[in-house]
This record gives structure tokens, sequence and C-alpha cells, in this order.
């Protein structure tokens, strides 16, 4: 992976310096008429700040996540990097033409150099906001897993159980179950992987109608869960 990623980067570099050199050569070699050298040179500045911004910003989304999932994210990130940058490259192109046969004034240059940038910032702001929420609600979702299908199997079993004796028993487990902190830390993994296993005993012994071993386990369970949620707390 970081073979990879400075692979990518490096690759990256490379296409931006040769840019920026294509850049260079039309703004300081190609003998067209110059009407106002700061107009000009202020052109193929803010040219090459938008042109270094996209390869960082491309370089950071593209190699710098380690989650495929991730990087599929930042995609729309990139999309909107290189509009901004299609959009600089047509109104420098522009400005030096226009340069050549006008006394081109450097506000209406740094007007509208502003605004791509305005809006290369605004994309690229939001862009990040929602890949890192998506992000945490990615996680969050993780870390609620066990809880929700613990919750689940456990109403089922409610619905399917056929032993009377257990019954009252069982639906207070599930109440404590569904009472319980949904997330789940470092500290809860030995106590929620116990509960799996006696869930799946639970089963076993209520399909074989044992109502005996079906109350020992209940008792496991609810004495595990109650660890489990223990757990939780200090794990906060």
């Amino acid at each position: 992976m970081k073979k990879r990623a400075k692979s990518g980067v490096l690759a990256t570099s490379i296409i931006t310096a040769v840019l920026i050199g294509l850049l260079s050569v039309i703004t300081f070699a190609v003998p067209f008429n110059r009407l106002s050298l700061v107009s000009h040179y202020l052109n193929f500045g803010l040219a090459c700040f938008v042109l270094l911004a996209q390869a960082v910003i491309f370089a950071i989304t593209m190699f710098g996540e380690k989650d495929a999932k991730q990087r599929v994210m930042g995609l729309p990130i990139i999309y909107t990097g290189f509009v901004a940058l299609g959009f600089q490259l047509i109104v420098s192109a522009i400005f030096f033409l226009a340069n050549a046969f006008v006394e081109l004034a450097p506000w209406i240059v740094i007007v509208v150099e502003a605004v791509v940038i305005a809006y290369l910032t605004i994309s690229v702001t939001k862009g990040f906001f929602f890949k890192s929420h998506s992000k945490t609600f990615s996680e969050t979702e993780f870390k609620t897993q066990f809880m929700d299908d613990f919750r689940a199997r456990l109403k089922a079993m409610c619905a399917v159980n056929s032993i009377d004796g257990i019954s009252k028993t069982l639906e207070d487990l599930y109440e404590t179950a569904r009472g319980s902190d949904p997330i789940s830390n470092e500290k809860t993994m030995e106590s929620e992987a116990e509960l799996l296993s006696l869930l799946q005993e639970l089963d076993s012994a209520i399909k074989a109608g044992n109502e005996s071993d079906s109350r020992s386990i209940l008792v496991k369970m609810k004495n595990t869960l109650s660890e489990r949620n223990a757990l939780c707390k200090t794990g906060k």
C-alpha cells in the first residue's frame, strides 16, 4: 500500500511539474504582446497556485486513504477540483490573449481568479466534510452491529419459543438488550463473543425443548450482558 501511494504521489508530482513547465513556456517564451506585465505574471502565478492545489487535493484523496471505500467517496472532490482546474486554464488562455490586444487591468484578473479559487475551496471543503461524515457514520454503524444482530436474534427466539417456563425470562432478557448501550468498544469484545456463543447454545436448547438447559443458559446470558453493559460505560 505504501509503495502504491508513493508511486501515485510521484506520478502526480511529475505530471504537475510538466504542466507548470508548459505554462511557464507559454508565459515566458512565447513572443506575444504583454501590454500589462502585472496582469500577465499575476495570471501565471494564480494559475500555478490552482494547479498545485489540485495536485495536492488529488494526492491526498487518492493516495492518502488506506480504505478503498473512502477513496471512492473522494471522487466527487477530485471531480470538482478538475472542473476548477479546467476553468482556470480556459481563463488563463483568455487573459493571455486579451492582454496581447488590450491592457488588461490587474483587478480583473484578481476578481476572476478569486471566483475560481473560491469555487475550488468551497467545493473541496464540502467534499471533505461529507466524506468525513460518511466515515464517522460507517464506523458508528460497525460499532452497533453486534447489538443490532443480538437484539434481532433474541426477538426471533421470543417469537418461536415453545417452552412456557422460560418465556418470561427470555422476554426480560430481550428487554434488557433493547435498553443496552448499542455501541461496542474494545473492552466489550470478549463479553460479546461469549454472548454469541451462549445465544447459539440457547437456540439449540430451545429447539430441543430442553427447559433446564435453556434456563441455565439464560442466567449466564443475563450476567454476561450486564458485564458487557458495564464495560460499555468504562470504555467511553
